[in-house]
């Protein structure tokens, strides 16, 4: 019980130094990392074991594609679709647009690679409204993870979705 309220007071004084300014957003969680391990709440042995390397390679590897897309122009057009759809919405439903079509590009693509994609994507209709560009990061960056709340995000929904759908049909003859 002691390491878990001495965990939740550095997470929490992690987040409360970022807000206030006194430490950059990525440094207050590593800091708490590195705390966690200082303090033994996560033990160094666990920490290694519990990472993702596959991931971390991934990551590794998409952010400079992403930069070269960027670079090459190849996210222009289709950072510009969104910004052209939303043009004279208010910031809010432009926000909305950019969260259901990141939502919908993360079925057939990786999580990972449909937030490197949302990026610049987002950016561009916020820089054309006028508004912060950092809700509409952080909303394409949480959409880009949200596909399973779309009807064929995963193979468990996509195979129920067809029963579902004859059962209806069936039920519509039948009335």
């Amino acid at each position: 019980r002691g390491r878990a309220t001495l965990a939740l007071g550095i997470f929490t004084a992690a987040i409360l130094a970022a807000t206030a300014g006194l430490v950059g957003l990525p440094v207050a969680p590593a800091a708490a990392c590195v705390l966690f391990a200082a303090t033994g709440i996560v033990p160094l042995r666990d920490l290694h074991e519990s990472i993702e390397w596959p991931v971390v390679v991934l990551l590794g590897s998409m952010l400079p594609v992403g930069a070269a897309l960027e670079q090459s122009g190849g996210t222009a057009r289709p950072a510009g679709l969104p910004a052209d759809a939303t043009a004279g919405l208010p910031p809010l439903a432009a926000l909305a647009v950019l969260v259901v079509l990141t939502m919908s590009a993360s079925d057939p693509l990786d999580n990972t690679a449909t937030a490197v994609i949302a990026a610049p994507v987002a950016a561009d209709p916020a820089a054309r409204l006028g508004a912060s560009p950092d809700p509409f990061l952080m909303g394409g960056a949480a959409a880009s993870s949200c596909a399973f709340l779309t009807p064929s995000a995963t193979r468990t929904t996509s195979r129920s979705r067809a029963p579902a759908a004859a059962a209806s049909a069936t039920t519509c003859a039948w009335i």
